[in-house]
């Protein structure tokens, strides 16, 4: 249970804004790379999640409402 709580936080935190969803992508990387087992899980899952379309989108979105406030 505890490594899906770290994947859902690592995708909920990049999901926030740009600048954590870069941060998030490099640690989730930088996991996805770990010889154990678990943080390579929990790295390829988080980056499967962060690179969709759906979520860059998103960002670019909030990205462009929050230029124009």
């Amino acid at each position: 249970f505890v490594k899906k709580a770290v994947k859902w936080a690592l995708r909920s935190v990049g999901s926030r804004n740009r600048a954590l969803h870069d941060r998030s992508v490099a640690l989730a990387a930088r996991l996805a790379e770990a010889p154990e087992g678990t943080p390579r899980w929990i790295g390829k899952d988080a980056l499967r999640r962060l690179a969709t379309p759906a979520t860059r989108d998103r960002l670019e979105r909030a990205t462009a409402r929050s230029k124009r406030s």
